[in-house]
Order: structure tokens, then C-alpha cells, then sequence
């Protein structure tokens, strides 16, 4: 590899690969600057795969390689360099072109992007990717089994969002922020603050303890925190998530009317077997004249947010409202819960 280089020396296709067992090693195909994709792959069948080892493909705005929908099945690639200078995020240096109608299994093991935008796997049915570097991943909804493992991911192309179905991202680090529009997948990855924003179905997703700011609203008349101070912290687990909330009240905090309720970091499954389950505890505390409760927090407006409620001495259930009990500076609200996540 940088030491024989075969160079384009007119735009269009240089390697159209067809058939099995055949491949390339210790070499740089150089597109030369011109447009269109330098090699393709078609054909190959289990056991009978194409591979690229120790092979640098480069020199094109397009993506550099790419794979026919249903073809290259049992490709492998090991210590690559794939370089586009296609816009970071929207070209990648390998692609799948269309949509995969059947498993066709694709393995990248220590590759990298030199930079670029290193996969776009939009219509890729079954890949496994291990070790390597890239600025960015491409996926569409049509994007299957995809699984990914000790990748580093840059900031160039900017925030990530994955779609697709039954994705596996397990020991990656990335430099941004990831949106998730997948289902049925698994990301456990370090991200920059935990930076992780689940907008898929059926997730397993991992972030370490981070911190957010619950809306405080009412039934009636929305209280006002005023110089009165409030405080998230969550995790999560797979679909299992832990938060917790403390609420301080000072001079100026006005209380609203109605039941309070409180936004969750993230929505409440309510198609849980028991949607509320282990949903957790609290106290009110400080100053204030009447009885401090112990509190029980329940989910509400559709597994959105959250309202509390407490026992009495006399037995009753009770909501914790704006009138419960005299709040008053210095007191607090503080409680924590465990629940299924969408």
C-alpha cells in the first residue's frame, strides 16, 4: 500500500469486480481526481467471498467503493484506507447502492476514513465493522442488522443520527452527539456528556448519570421557581431508567394551582405490563407549617411527565398540590424513581 498505485486516467468505474474468490493486497487505487466511483463489486456467495487487505482507494468526490444491492456477500476488508472528499455526512467512501432485499453479510476489521465520511450503509442489509476511524456513519431507515464495534467516530460530519433497525453499536466513542431514530437496537458507546437522544422504539440504550432541568407545571396555574433552584439527574440503563429531582423553594418561588407535575427525562412505557412499577420515592422537607409526606410519584400526561402523591395520617391518598400544605422558603422536594422506557 503507497508503494504500487494503479491511477485512473479517465472518469468512470476502474475495477468492475465480478466473481468469487478474487480480490485485492498491498496496493493504492488512486481515482485520480475524476468523478464516479473507482471500483464496484457484484457477485461473490457465502464461502466464496471478495476481500480487500491492506489496499488504500482514493481520489474521487463520490464514494470510492461500492456494492451492488445483494452483492459482495462474505466481502472482506481488513487494514483499508477508503478516502472521498464528498461532503463529510453526506458522501461515504464506501457504500451499498439500493436496498438489500436479503443478508448479505459485509466485514470491515481495522479500517479507516482518512478523514472522510467512511460508510454509508443506507440500504445495507447485515455488516460488521471492527476497530477503525471515520468523521461520520450514514444510515436510512432501510439500514438492518448492522453491527459496529470499537470504532471511532469524529466530529467533522457533525451530530449523528442513526436509523434503521436491529443496530448494534457496542464500545464505540464518539466526538458528537448521537440522535437515535433506529428500533430494536443497542447503543452502548461513549458520547461526548452523554450526549444520547433516544427518538426510535425498542431500544437498549446505555448513558452514564447526566444532568437536566424537569419543567415544574400545574393542573390550573403553573407555579414559578422564581430564585428558588431545581435539579435533574438520570441514567439509564437498556430501557430502565433511574432519575432523580430536587426542588428547593426560596423568597420568591410562587406555587400555581393545581396538581403539580414534573417532565421525565425520558417517556414512560406505558404499554409496560406495569407501567408504573418501581416508580420510586420522596419527602417534602423543611420549612413550612403541616405534615411533611413521605411521596409516591406516578406517571401522567401520556408517560410524559409525572405527579405525586402521599398518604395521610388519617389513611388518605392524596395528590401533592400547591395547597397540600403551606410551602414556604427553605423547604424542599425531593424524590427519585425507577421505570420502562420506551
Amino acid at each position: 500500500k503507497n508503494v504500487t498505485t494503479i491511477k485512473r486516467s479517465a472518469s468512470g468505474v476502474l475495477f468492475t469486480q465480478v466473481g468469487a474468490r478474487s480480490g485485492f493486497e498491498y496496493l493504492t487505487i488512486d481515482g485520480n481526481s475524476l468523478s464516479g466511483v473507482v471500483v464496484t463489486f457484484s457477485g461473490g456467495t457465502d464461502y466464496a467471498y471478495q476481500f480487500m487487505n491492506f489496499v488504500r482507494v482514493h481520489g474521487s468526490s463520490s464514494s470510492v467503493v461500492t456494492f451492488a444491492a445483494d452483492t459482495g456477500n462474505e466481502f472482506r476488508a481488513y487494514g483499508c484506507e477508503f478516502a472521498t472528499s464528498g461532503a463529510l455526512g453526506f458522501v461515504g467512501a464506501v457504500a451499498v447502492v439500493a436496498t438489500d432485499t436479503a443478508a448479505c453479510a459485509r466485514l470491515f476489521t481495522s479500517c479507516g476514513g482518512a478523514g472522510s465520511t467512511l460508510y454509508d450503509f443506507s440500504g445495507a442489509n447485515d455488516t460488521f465493522i471492527t476497530g477503525g476511524y471515520t468523521n461520520g456513519i450514514i444510515t436510512s431507515a432501510t439500514t438492518s442488522k448492522l453491527m459496529i464495534n470499537n470504532l471511532r467516530i469524529g466530529a467533522a460530519g457533525g451530530t449523528q443520527t442513526l436509523r434503521g433497525e436491529n443496530l448494534v453499536f457496542e464500545g464505540c466513542v464518539w466526538a458528537t452527539a448521537v440522535v437515535l431514530q433506529c428500533t430494536d437496537s443497542i447503543f452502548n458507546c461513549i458520547v461526548p456528556g452523554w450526549d444520547i437522544t433516544d427518538n426510535g422504539t425498542g431500544n437498549s440504550v446505555f448513558i452514564k448519570s447526566r444532568l437536566y432541568t424537569p419543567a415544574w407545571t400545574a393542573s390550573a396555574t403553573n407555579p414559578s421557581l422564581g430564585n428558588g433552584t431545581i435539579r435533574g439527574r438520570w441514567s439509564r440503563s437498556g430501557n430502565i431508567v433511574n432519575a432523580q429531582i430536587d426542588i428547593r423553594f426560596d423568597s420568591t418561588t410562587t406555587y400555581g394551582n393545581g396538581i403539580w407535575f414534573f417532565s421525565l427525562p425520558a417517556p414512560v412505557d406505558l404499554d409496560a405490563l406495569v407501567p408504573i412499577a418501581n416508580f420510586g420515592s420522596g419527602i417534602t422537607q423543611g420549612t413550612g407549617a403541616g405534615q411533611e409526606y413521605l411521596l409516591a410519584p406516578r406517571a401522567s400526561n401520556s408517560g410524559q411527565y409525572l405527579e405525586l402523591f402521599a398518604i395521610t395520617t388519617a389513611g388518605t391518598l392524596i395528590n401533592i398540590t400547591s395547597s397540600t400544605k403551606t410551602w414556604a422558603a427553605g423547604g424542599n422536594l425531593r424524590f427519585q424513581l425507577n421505570y420502562y422506557t420506551t
